[in-house]
This record gives C-alpha cells, sequence and structure tokens, in this order.
C-alpha cells in the first residue's frame, strides 16, 4: 500500500513539474519509471522478506532458489513494464491535455487583451506650403476598441526644423499638446474603428522619433 502511494506522489510531482515547464518529456519519463520501481519495490518487500527467510531457514535448496529467484525476476520486470505501458498511454493523455490547457488560456488572453498597431505604409509627400509631410497607415491587430491611443512625435536632432502639424484623418476624437519648442507633439486619440491613418509635418530635413502606446516598437522618421 505504501509503496503505491509514495510512487504516486514522485508520479504527481514529476507530472506537476513537467506541466510548469520545469523540465522536458525525457526526465519526466524517468521520474515516472523511478517512481514505478520504487513502489513495486516497496509493496514487494514483504514477500522478498519471506523469501530469503525461508531461504536461510534452508526450506529451499540452491536450485529452488534460483528458479524462484529467477521466476519472480520475470514476473516483477513484466509487471513493471506493463505499469510502465499503462502509464505512458495516460502520460500521453495528461501531456495533451496540458498543451490543449495552454493554447485555450493563451487563447483567452489573446481575445482579452486590446489590439495592437503595426506600420502598414509610410509615404512622404511636399505639400503647397514647402513643408516635409509624411503620411502613416497603421493597421491593427484585431477589430476590437482601442481605447485611448497616444502618439508622440519628437525631433531627434539638434536641428531648426520644427513640427508643424499633427493630424489624424481617421474618424474620433482627440487632443494635441505641443511643445513650447516645437520639437514635441502628443496626441491622445480615441479611435471610432480599426485601422489609423494620420500625417505629421515638419518644417525643414530631420529625423522624428514616433512612438504610441498601442505600438510594440518606436518608429524613426526620416524626413527627406
Amino acid at each position: 500500500m505504501w509503496g503505491l502511494i509514495i510512487g504516486g506522489f514522485i508520479a504527481v510531482i514529476a507530472i506537476a513539474l513537467y506541466v510548469e515547464g520545469k523540465f522536458s518529456l525525457s526526465p519526466l519519463i524517468a521520474m515516472l519509471v523511478f517512481a514505478l520501481v520504487v513502489g513495486f519495490s516497496i509493496a514487494n518487500n514483504s514477500s522478498i522478506k519471506k523469501f530469503t527467510a525461508n531461504l536461510l531457514k534452508g526450506e529451499l535448496s540452491l536450485e529452488k532458489f534460483e528458479q524462484q529467484a529467477d521466476q519472480i525476476t520475470k514476473e516483477k520486470l513484466e509487471e513493471i513494464k506493463k505499469e510502465i505501458d499503462i502509464q505512458k498511454e495516460q502520460l500521453s493523455d495528461v501531456v495533451t491535455s496540458a498543451k490543449e490547457t495552454q493554447e485555450e488560456l493563451q487563447q483567452v488572453a489573446e481575445m482579452a487583451s486590446p489590439p495592437l498597431l503595426s506600420l502598414k505604409s509610410q509615404r512622404q509627400v511636399k505639400t503647397k506650403d514647402d513643408e516635409h509631410r509624411i503620411l502613416l497607415e497603421l493597421e491593427a491587430t484585431k477589430n476590437a476598441p482601442f481605447g485611448s491611443v497616444v502618439f508622440c512625435a519628437e525631433i531627434m536632432e539638434d536641428t531648426q526644423a520644427i513640427i508643424r502639424g499633427f493630424m489624424i484623418l481617421s474618424s474620433g476624437t482627440y487632443g494635441e499638446k505641443m511643445s513650447d519648442d516645437g520639437k514635441t507633439v502628443t496626441q491622445e486619440f480615441i479611435p471610432i474603428g480599426s485601422d489609423l491613418n494620420l500625417t505629421l509635418d515638419v518644417s525643414a530635413p530631420c529625423k522624428v522619433r514616433f512612438t504610441c502606446s498601442h505600438m510594440k516598437e518606436s518608429l524613426e522618421l526620416n524626413f527627406k
């Protein structure tokens, strides 16, 4: 009884560590085999003691001892082999279930997370006022509400260029805040829809760092 309990306890710990990603499948199989060997060894401890006692009392001949020892070894090995095969099948089911559960949790997390934006295209044009303008087209990872989106454009160089305008062409409500020196502009925007289009104007060639609360990485815009 205690052998099965201890072996089962070791197996449960091994499977839990595998599900948590602490080790791979090979160490898990080794731990399960170890658990089976320990369990069977403890479970059959009384039989081994009785067998050894009979031998010491002289109730068993050496030939009889060898035959019974060989038979016991074969039987126990066969039992262990069958149990390992059963455990492998059960382990396969547990691993498959754990992977499916992990995939389902990832899907739920992705569905619950807000959409992200990525750069779809950018194009530089000249305005009639001889300003430098870049058109940015951003696309969303999924069609879901953004909430409040914050954009920031900042001139990266020590230059006379200043930001002349930052306009969002998509539907929504926004508020703009320009720094006193014209080097930085911030837009807080609540879009209606998924994809966003915007323009950024500067007075002279320069490099601008463009960041967004819903983008993983910033963009470096090179106005020529």
